[in-house]
């Protein structure tokens, strides 16, 4: 339901996939710049990198400025974690420049204040989210799973989707999402899958839910809206499965076969 500053609690299982978008970091003297290739997310101050390394410079009360180059694969405003998981890695990448003053623990609290889901991308992995999103507990150690994502031509707005969201009631689906995780069980997995949002997104846009229909029937375990829309993602058994339904796949839009992303490799991208 939603709390009194305006969020809704949550609940949710977070897994890192193979999916990512490139940032690099250069030191600066002074003054933070952010450069990006992508026309659907602002280069100023409006950007999340940009607040990050605010949040960072007046933390360490450094007076110098960066640099910040995104590459962007992930598309904006399907549900996809792409925003804040760039806010994170900038968090991350400028404690890796400064020579970590800050650990992991540091760098959530300051990963909360520039968005709701941000310090799951401090580790990555297999996690459970609640409050905002920013209550993270560590989930079983990520198996290997395949995914199909699709990227419609549009996006949602998160605050419109949060705004229409009927009352949530309590479901056991996280439980058997972990208990399917444990037992390296892909079809328990995929039985568990429940999203809030459905019903409301698919009464605005039904093209999506015929997409999770096409995936069902190009046997994936399970298929489901990706946070608050418009990216649908299909679970697969293995890749092969995955590869053919994306050789048929018969939407306009961006579709992508990717896999699960372990903590372990995760923190490995960025030398931890």
């Amino acid at each position: 339901g939603e709390r009194e500053d305006g969020y809704h609690e949550i609940v949710t299982v977070l897994q890192t996939v193979s999916l990512k978008d490139t940032i690099r970091m250069r030191r600066r003297e002074r003054e933070i710049r952010v450069k990006t290739d992508s026309k659907d997310i602002p280069s100023g101050k409006d950007n999340i990198c940009y607040k990050a390394a605010e949040v960072f410079f007046e933390r360490s009360a450094l007076k110098e400025g960066v640099e910040i180059e995104i590459k962007k694969v992930i598309p904006v405003g399907r549900g996809l974690g792409g925003g804040s998981s760039n806010g994170t890695v900038t968090l991350m990448g400028l404690n890796i420049l400064h020579s970590k003053p800050y650990d992991d623990d540091e760098l959530r609290r300051l990963a909360a204040k520039i968005g709701s889901d941000t310090p799951f991308f401090v580790r990555g992995g297999t996690a459970i989210a609640r409050g905002r999103g920013e209550i993270i507990e560590e989930g079983p150690p990520s198996i290997p799973m395949f995914f199909l994502i699709y990227s419609p031509p549009f996006g949602i707005s998160t605050t419109w989707a949060y705004r229409n969201l009927p009352p949530l009631t309590e479901r056991e689906n996280v439980d058997i999402i972990l208990r399917g995780i444990e037992e390296g069980d892909i079809e328990k997995i995929g039985k568990g899958l429940y999203n809030s949002f459905e019903n409301l997104v698919y009464s605005r846009y039904p093209e999506l839910k015929r997409v999770k229909e096409y995936m069902l029937e190009k046997d994936a375990c399970g298929a489901l809206l990706s946070g608050s829309g418009s990216g649908i993602y299909g679970l697969f058994k293995d890749k092969k499965t995955a590869t053919l339904a994306l050789e048929d796949f018969p939407f306009e839009g961006r579709v992508w076969v990717v896999e699960s992303v372990s903590e372990r490799e995760y923190r490995s991208y960025f030398g931890a």
